[in-house]
């Protein structure tokens, strides 16, 4: 098994190459447009996963999710959702327990997933479960992904409208990198431990681990030895002040 730097600092992280996508994107704005990504996506049977939401400088608000990325190996699909409106052969897939998803901090995603349309979300994979078995003790995909490939992605248009039409290159390019970064990082992790990860994501994506920490092992010698507590006897109250009156009269008595 592979162990990675625990951490990395922000000007190590700024000296890096930028990260290239290993892909192309393909935008989804229209309806018509979603079943042909789907049976792509679904014939990859993995693949990477992130949203993106317009950011609000108001404090209490908060727009509605605006895009979807999903991506394979070769291709990332950008799903304009509030272009497409309600689609049930998007959230099918996203329901589909038997196509893995790959994200990071996904639980966020699955909020922002709810504005959109009601949905389940099944299958998914967080990095954030993975990274601690291998040394990484840092939990943005950023730094997480320059630990491990040396090279840093770009937060360029982190901030900018998500909702602006059409998207600019760089926006693409940003959105496509979150996910696709995903299941790069995931295939290394697979090759750096296949069991353990094989393992986890099977827990993951079942639904019987939902802490941030991937589970433990624990054998006899490292199982904690259960303590138990002696019980303090419990005196009536009428029986502690008759003994004291007693001892009262016991010592004028003397």
């Amino acid at each position: 098994m592979r162990v990675y730097e625990s951490k990395i600092d922000k000007e190590r992280l700024s000296g890096m190459p930028l990260c290239s996508l290993g892909g192309k994107i393909i935008v989804v704005d229209e309806p018509s447009k979603v079943e042909f990504a789907v049976n792509v996506l679904r014939e990859a049977g993995m693949i990477g996963f992130d949203t993106e939401t317009r950011p609000s400088f108001v404090k209490g608000f908060r727009y509605r999710i605006a895009l979807l990325q999903l991506s394979t190996a070769e291709v990332c699909f950008l799903f304009r959702l509030q272009l497409i409106g309600h689609n049930e052969l998007l959230k099918g897939l996203i329901e589909d327990q038997s196509v893995v998803k790959v994200g990071i901090s996904t639980h966020d995603d699955f909020h922002s997933l709810q504005t959109w349309m009601p949905c389940r979300p099944m299958g998914f994979v967080d990095l954030q479960h993975l990274v601690e078995h291998f040394g990484i003790e840092e939990l943005s995909l950023q730094k997480i992904y320059a630990i491990v490939f040396g090279e840093r992605i770009s937060k360029s248009q982190q901030l900018s409208n998500w909702e602006a039409v059409p998207l600019s290159p760089a926006q693409q390019l940003y959105a496509a990198i979150d996910a696709w970064s995903c299941m790069r990082l995931f295939r290394q992790f697979q090759a750096d431990d296949p069991d353990f990860v094989d393992e986890t994501s099977r827990l993951m994506i079942t639904g019987r681990l939902t802490s941030k920490k991937a589970p433990i092992a624990q054998t006899s010698a490292t199982k904690p030895e259960k303590t138990v507590k002696k019980k303090k006897p419990h005196w009536p109250h009428r029986y502690k002040r008759k003994s004291k009156k007693n001892d009262n009269n016991n010592t004028q008595g003397a």
